[in-house]
Order: structure tokens, then sequence, then C-alpha cells
């Protein structure tokens, strides 16, 4: 994943990524970037990232809840990525705020890497939107399952926070990856 967007760095100072976890992908960064911040709605997850980069001797990571400011200073940082959280966002309010929330963060030039569902959305899988979710397996819940979205309203998105669209791989399935820069 990253080594496809390597090139197109400017600078290498901070990289963010959203949906951090416990730092698996985020702390592989670490001798790329100068600081890496993680994004995780839950604060136990973080506090065994910061744990494991403690452990690692890594001093430049700091974990972050959505509603902490992760995206500031304005302009501040290099990279953003998500691996499979914007793959899980119902919300399209949310996730319209977590684009705008990575445009404003990034440099100019700064690169934005997300992976999205975009597989044509079928019966089934409306008819299962619709239904309450004590009748669902796990995987299917909300929260769990991935979210469709058509490659269009992704783009207008895109446009939306100000992020111009470079590339783009594995489309229609579920992890077409976008990539942008901002402008």
């Amino acid at each position: 994943m990253f080594a496809e967007v390597e090139p197109l760095f400017r600078g290498r100072g901070v990289a963010i990524e959203i949906g951090c976890g416990v730092g698996h992908v985020l702390l592989g960064h670490a001798q790329t970037f100068e600081r890496l911040r993680g994004v995780d709605p839950r604060p136990e997850l973080l506090a065994v990232l910061e744990q494991r980069a403690a452990d690692a001797g890594i001093s430049s990571v700091r974990g972050f809840l959505p509603t902490q400011p992760w995206n500031e200073p304005t302009g501040s940082a290099d990279y953003a990525y998500s691996l499979r959280a914007f793959r899980h966002i119902e919300d399209p309010l949310a996730l319209a705020n977590y684009l705008q929330g990575m445009s404003s963060v990034l440099r100019r030039g700064g690169i934005v890497q997300l992976a999205f569902d975009t597989r044509p959305g079928g019966v089934l899988y409306r008819a299962a939107a619709h239904l309450p979710q004590r009748l669902l397996a796990p995987k299917h819940r909300r929260g769990q399952r991935t979210v469709r979205h058509t490659e269009d309203w992704i783009r207008d998105r895109f446009r939306g926070a100000d992020l111009q669209l470079i590339g783009e791989r594995q489309a229609g399935s579920t992890e077409h990856w976008f990539i942008a820069r901002r402008r």
C-alpha cells in the first residue's frame, strides 16, 4: 500500500491513520515519518497503541479519539490513510467530516489513501440494511459490515474536501483504493 504512494511525498513530517486500532500498520511508519498520529474511537486500543510504541522505543506516536484535535494544526501532515475504517462508516456526514479533517490537516501536496467498498448493492444488501440488527449475523450488523458507496459518490466527496484524485485501484471491489493529493 505505502510503496505505491511513497514516490509522491513532498515531506516526511507527519503520517495519520484513521482507524489505527493497536497500530499494526501505523508503527511500521516510524522509520519513514517524524511523527505518527493514530485515530480510533476505542480508547482501550489507543492505550495499547501507545504502550506498543513505548515498548518498541518509538516516542513519536500519539493516539487520538475522533473527538480530539487529531487534525490540528492545519497543514501539518504529509500523509493520511485508512485501511478499513472508511468501509465501515455508515453516516455520510461523518465520512464527509473525516475527509474534510484529513484535507485540512494535510500540507498542500499531501497524500490521502483510502479504501472503500464500491461493489454494487444488490437486493439482498439493500434489504439487510432495513432489518433489525438482532436478525442479522454479527458480521452483517452495523459497524461490522462494509458499507457500499458508488464510485461517483466517493469522487464527489473527495472534490468537496478539496482533494484531487490522482489514482484508483481495484475498482468495484471491497478494497477500492482512492489516492488523492491536497490541492
